[in-house]
């Protein structure tokens, strides 16, 4: 299942969550796996047109202590422009959020 992040790092933030409750990535089945390459390239895809960029971030959190806000893993997909200078994150960037995570809905159901 693909979920615009409530609370995005960076416009176009997107949550991959595997429809079974995991809590780490060792449990997946293989079908899983598939399917979260499956459901990735599209999502990449979509982010690709509506943000003209081919650079993305992929990241997994395992648990609270790894920055989970619940205990279900997941990975954010976030797409990549120029970086800003001077500033730092978790990404190594800063961006100002442009897009409410309405908006970004939106425009992806288009795409």
């Amino acid at each position: 299942m693909v979920l615009v992040n409530k609370y995005p790092y960076m416009d176009g933030n997107l949550m991959i969550v595997p429809k079974r409750h995991l809590r780490d990535i060792e449990e997946l089945n293989k079908d899983e796996r598939n399917e979260f390459y499956q459901v990735f390239k599209s999502a990449k895809v979509k982010l690709s047109k509506i943000f003209k960029t081919e650079d993305f971030n992929l990241g997994i959190n395992f648990g609270k202590k790894a920055g989970s806000s619940i205990e279900h893993m997941h990975w954010q997909i976030i797409p990549r422009k120029e970086k800003i200078l001077n500033s730092s994150n978790i990404f190594a960037d800063l961006y100002v959020i442009t897009i409410s995570p309405e908006k970004l809905r939106k425009l992806i159901d288009k795409k």
